[in-house]
């Protein structure tokens, strides 16, 4: 494997004492601020009621843009 990817540079495994111990500082620091009378909020996809519209508009498009431009008529 190292013939083609250098193991040196990848990012620390999920399971590394690193992580565990990140973990562990994570809850600690979480217990005592809801001991002070913090509240946790989730947020995620309830942030917003509705979902962006996705919509294609042909004259920024690549592949359509040429028809709108006033040099081009259709004979």
């Amino acid at each position: 494997m190292e013939r083609y990817h250098d193991t040196r540079n990848d990012p620390v495994s999920l399971h590394s004492p690193a992580h565990e111990n990140e973990r562990a500082r994570l809850i600690e620091l979480t217990q005592a601020f809801l001991a002070k009378g913090g509240k946790i909020r989730r947020v995620g996809f309830q942030m917003s009621d509705a979902a962006t519209p996705f919509v294609i508009n042909a004259r920024h498009s690549p592949v359509y843009a040429h028809l709108f431009t006033t040099s081009n008529t259709l004979h």
